[in-house]
């Protein structure tokens, strides 16, 4: 086979497993592809063959300061984060869309690569009062009471009426999966650029000196991959 010469006994049994592979847990393989115009385009021809309303997320990015301590200019931030970062500057899913973590949100469980379908789109009041499902938050998302060592919702997010992705990972229960931030640091550890989901519509933060995206959740569509190879 490594040289091209195939018997007809060979051929018989290659042949033998053409068949359509059914996967008892509802994902599909990540295929993989030379560009990221490609892996974009499959990702959107996969998206546009799911019937239901799409849900949109746009962004809004903040920048910081370099290396020498001076403030870069938007545009740079803007190329820093599209080229470091891996949430999209816009991106629109559906019900039933595939979906795969790109940042580790519940150690040891669901990871950076975690990979499960998006089932329904709630609000973090709705998911957890109506729906009892698990909200996954984030540092800045939480509110902890030292003396119980409960852990809240943040008001500013319990009180946000934009409806996050419900994604079920195979093995695991349902997760409301809200904004999750994306920073680049500088050589001294400082904020160079920042990018955070927001609403559906998109919006600004004026005056700050940071440049943060805001898209979907910590999420992209995941049917194709990107290969760097």
């Amino acid at each position: 086979m490594r040289f091209g010469r195939l018997s007809e006994q060979n051929k018989t049994l290659l042949v033998a497993l053409s068949r359509e592979v059914k996967y008892t847990d509802s994902v599909e393989p990540t295929e993989l592809f030379p560009t990221k115009r490609e892996v974009q385009f499959a990702n959107e021809s996969r998206l546009a063959k799911l019937s239901g309303p799409g849900h949109s997320f746009h962004s809004v990015d903040h920048a910081g300061k370099d290396d020498k301590d001076q403030y870069i200019t938007p545009q740079q931030a803007k190329s820093q984060l599209d080229r470091c970062v891996l949430a999209p500057e816009t991106m629109t899913l559906k019900v039933g869309a595939q979906v795969m973590l790109i940042k580790n949100v519940v150690q040891g469980i669901l990871v950076n690569g975690s990979v499960g379908k998006v089932t329904d789109f709630l609000t973090c009041h709705e998911a957890k009062e109506k729906h009892h499902i698990e909200v996954v938050l984030s540092p800045r998302d939480k509110e902890e009471n030292p003396k119980t060592e409960e852990v809240r919702i943040a008001e500013h997010l319990w009180q946000n009426k934009t409806k996050w992705p419900v994604v079920e990972f195979p093995g695991d229960r349902k997760r409301l999966i809200p904004p999750h931030e994306f920073t680049i640091e500088n050589a001294d550890g400082s904020m160079q650029a920042l990018r955070l989901p927001c609403r559906g519509s998109g919006s600004t933060s004026e005056g700050s000196s940071r440049r943060d995206r805001h898209t979907s959740p910590c999420l992209e569509p995941r049917h194709r991959k990107h290969s760097k190879s």
